[in-house]
């Protein structure tokens, strides 16, 4: 088994910036994960249009301008959308930007043509994604007994009967200890199994 620990290493972190900030609900992660693959399609083509007109030397700058920028803007939408989410997940968008960041900053090459990089890097922004959203959804079922969705200027709140009633006690998942207890088992028992396929 061929795996690149520093690819997995920054994953890992990604996805522990969209997580640890954002309540445990599947509403606020849609909302949030949605910013941050747009953030990191609008950051390969900022990336793409430097190098294009041979700005490298403003590589930064103007990431960090375009980044900043959308964040605001997408903020304010949601906050006519969606004021719940925009309240509860405030500095959470400027921690998701930074993160949407590292992929392209990280693993973008000037030798590779814009469309096989942007498919690339959308490959990987939405495995971390796909792997946030079934943690957004575990923490909700499991840590309120709910299924939540974005809903125009509010959010939909599904109760699931049973578990709603009776799973107050687990709770405990739907916080941030909660998420960073989960994602350590998570993390031992792929390195123990990852060591015993490499002996």
């Amino acid at each position: 088994m061929n795996l690149n620990f520093n690819r997995l290493y920054t994953y890992l972190a990604i996805s522990l910036s969209l997580l640890i900030p954002v309540s445990g609900r599947f509403a606020f992660g849609i909302v949030i994960l949605l910013f941050f693959n747009l953030s990191v399609i609008l950051t390969v083509l900022t990336i793409h249009g430097i190098w294009k007109f041979q700005f490298e030397y403003l590589t930064f700058s103007l990431v960090a301008f375009e980044i900043i920028a959308f964040t605001l803007l997408f903020r304010q939408i949601i906050v006519i959308v969606c004021p719940i989410i925009a309240m509860s997940c405030g500095f959470a968008f400027f921690i998701a930007a930074a993160a949407s960041v590292m992929i392209p900053m990280f693993f973008t090459e000037s030798s590779t043509p814009l469309k096989e990089d942007l498919l690339l890097q959308l490959k990987s922004s939405l495995l971390i994604s796909l792997f946030c959203l079934v943690f957004f959804l575990f923490r909700d079922i499991i840590g309120f007994g709910t299924v939540t969705l974005p809903v125009w200027q509010d959010i939909l709140v599904l109760k699931i009967p049973y578990l709603y009633d009776h799973l107050n006690m687990l709770s405990f998942i739907g916080t941030i200890p909660g998420v960073l207890l989960i994602i350590g088992i998570l993390l031992s028992i792929f390195i123990k199994f990852y060591g015993k396929g490499k002996s």
